[in-house]
């Protein structure tokens, strides 16, 4: 075989939008002239055959990189390819090329001297086996959406071996000019004629790590990092990325039927977003935070009939180490949980959720916010930040004002903005008083805490009269009465802990 001599061994960076795609929609994309208002160039294809290597345990998966040995046309090319950004759809990777004399890797040739000793340290001296074999065909074209102009790639790729029948397609835009936000308006825009598309949340080094088994290794949320004497408009874009961020990584765990715990961080996340959609109204436009406020507000609602019964289910746990199994009830509770967890994944695979996501990762990765704000965005971002923890403050003092003759449904809406107070004080705590912070966030949890037994007391109770059957009437009543037992004396601890949280608050004027 030859070597090219035209593959260059300097890294580069690729960024844009992928669209996982089925094989029908991607051949669409390779033959017509217009898909929607996108206007296709003339189609380049090229056929190749990838061999993806990895350690027996997929070291190099673990840790988002791909390592492949690429033959088309009797060229040879090793293709590594370093993961710095895949959130539902916006990609950021690093591809180092170099040409090669044989079909087999050479760590040597990668280029890049950082990323060949994370390869090896990965590796600690196990050799790279083949992990996966697949036959690409991609479809070259030039689109042109107004004056905007982008490069698009249809890639359909069929594994060999003991994969042979997986077959996928993705679909990729890169901006040649205008910014990543013109890949986000394609995609919207190839989204609209071909409803089947979903942004992409897998790339070669995941799907080398699922093929392996390899459980995904903790994400945790890191706090927003801003250089000294930031403005606003750094403060924007960091929070949306967070926030982003957070929701992203919460979302594939949350798919897995029966995981309570992913599906409450999924829900916290969702929660957070909202929380910071409306902090940043003014810069992002009470408009367009008010709307996708309200998208977010349709997930979290089927994000919390799921959890109302996880909640429940707990507490049938609890109940049953004091007397024998609710079976009835928990069976019961089982169905309808499972039900609700199946809306919850239609609504997470259709075309809304689809758009959102894409809208969501144009607001946070392509900047769209920006021209839309009614404020000046060149202020102190430490300034804006205290602004914004002393107005979430208030809106939580307001919604407890007589606090003793407050009724159910009041104490409900306090909690949620003494929620909100927490989570806007969480995500801007970097820019602010370590020490008020946390004093703040501990009262704040504590009052959040002692309102939520009242209110978890009542879902049980409305979960109850939805689920329980007349033969389990014994059952119901139990629990009804140890839930009864539960909240006795809870109203004094609400009146100590708001008394607490209604001190610290006002320290934010």
């Amino acid at each position: 075989m030859r070597t090219p001599s035209s593959v260059g061994t300097r890294p580069r960076v690729e960024r844009g939008v992928a669209l996982d795609a089925p094989r029908a929609a991607v051949e669409t994309l390779a033959k017509h002239a217009k898909v929607g208002a996108i206007a296709l160039g003339r189609v380049r294809t090229r056929a190749q055959r990838e061999i993806h290597y990895d350690t027996p345990r997929g070291a190099l998966a673990e840790h988002g990189v791909s390592l492949r040995v690429i033959e088309r046309e009797g060229i040879v090319v090793q293709r590594v390819e370093e993961r710095r950004e895949l959130v539902a759809g916006f990609f950021v990777r690093a591809v180092h090329e170099a040409p090669l004399a044989t079909a087999e890797p050479d760590l040597s040739r990668v280029g890049n001297g950082a990323l060949t000793a994370q390869i090896r340290a990965a590796c600690a001296d196990v050799a790279l086996v083949p992990m996966l074999e697949l036959e690409r065909h991609t479809a070259l074209r030039s689109a042109a959406l107004e004056t905007a102009r982008l490069t698009l790639r249809c890639h359909v790729a069929e594994a060999r071996g003991d994969a042979a029948s997986d077959s996928r397609g993705r679909i990729e835009l890169a901006s040649a000019r205008g910014g990543l936000r013109v890949c986000f308006d394609a995609a919207h825009a190839l989204l609209s004629e071909l409803p089947e598309l979903r942004p992409a949340r897998e790339d070669d080094a995941a799907r080398v790590a699922r093929a392996v088994a390899l459980e995904p290794a903790p994400s945790a949320s890191t706090p927003l990092a801003l250089p000294n004497r930031a403005g606003l408009a750094a403060l924007v874009d960091a929070a949306l990325v967070h926030c982003w961020r957070s929701l992203d990584r919460s979302a594939a765990a949350a798919r897995a039927p029966g995981d309570a715990e992913s599906v409450h961080q999924m829900r916290i996340a969702v929660r957070r977003f909202r929380t910071a959609l409306r902090v940043l109204r003014d810069p992002i436009s009470r408009e367009r935070a008010t709307r996708l406020r309200a998208a977010l507000g349709t997930l979290a609602e089927q994000l919390g009939a799921v959890r109302d019964f996880d909640v429940f289910l707990a507490r049938l746990a609890t109940c049953e180490a004091s007397r024998p199994p609710l079976e009835q009830l928990r069976r019961s509770a089982q169905r309808a949980r499972s039900e609700a967890f199946d809306e919850l994944a239609q609504l997470l695979d259709s075309p809304e959720r689809a758009a959102l996501d894409l809208e969501l990762g144009q607001l946070a990765f392509a900047g769209s916010w920006r021209g839309a704000a009614t404020v000046t965005l060149d202020g102190s971002a430490t300034r804006a930040a205290r602004a914004f923890v002393a107005r979430a403050n208030r809106r939580a003092r307001r919604a407890g004002d007589g606090f003793a003759q407050l009724a159910p449904d009041d104490r409900h809406r306090l909690r949620l903005r003494v929620k909100s107070a927490r989570y806007t004080a969480e995500l801007l705590a970097p820019l602010l008083s370590a020490k008020r912070i946390r004093r703040t966030v501990r009262r704040a949890r504590a009052l959040q805490d002692a309102l939520g037994v009242e209110c978890d007391a009542r879902r049980a109770d409305a979960i109850m009269q939805q689920i329980a059957l007349p033969e389990a009437r014994d059952e119901a009543q139990f629990v009804l009465g140890y839930g009864a037992g539960e909240t006795h004396g809870v109203r004094e601890s609400c009146e100590r802990a708001w008394r607490r949280f209604r001190r610290v608050s006002r320290s934010w004027r």
